[in-house]
């Protein structure tokens, strides 16, 4: 799924929860829900950053290193 059909989905979600009433017993739950939705997406999005990197993009001094930091801990 893309970032662009992802947006949408969460524009029929934004619809979705605006039609539900204020008093609703369940709103708590959804919104426990999305909170730990949120989290997930944090987590994700933070243990990323360099782990994301492709081996493409590493220089070769970083891959040398990341050898080393292998064969020194085997």
């Amino acid at each position: 799924m893309s970032a662009l059909s992802l947006l949408a989905e969460l524009d029929r979600l934004e619809a979705t929860l605006a039609g539900v009433a204020s008093d609703d017993a369940d709103r708590v739950r959804v919104t426990e829900r999305l909170r730990g939705l949120m989290a997930g997406w944090h987590d994700d999005a933070s243990e990323g950053t360099d782990a994301g990197r492709s081996l493409e993009e590493a220089t070769a001094d970083e891959l040398f290193d990341l050898l080393d930091d292998e064969l020194e801990s085997s």
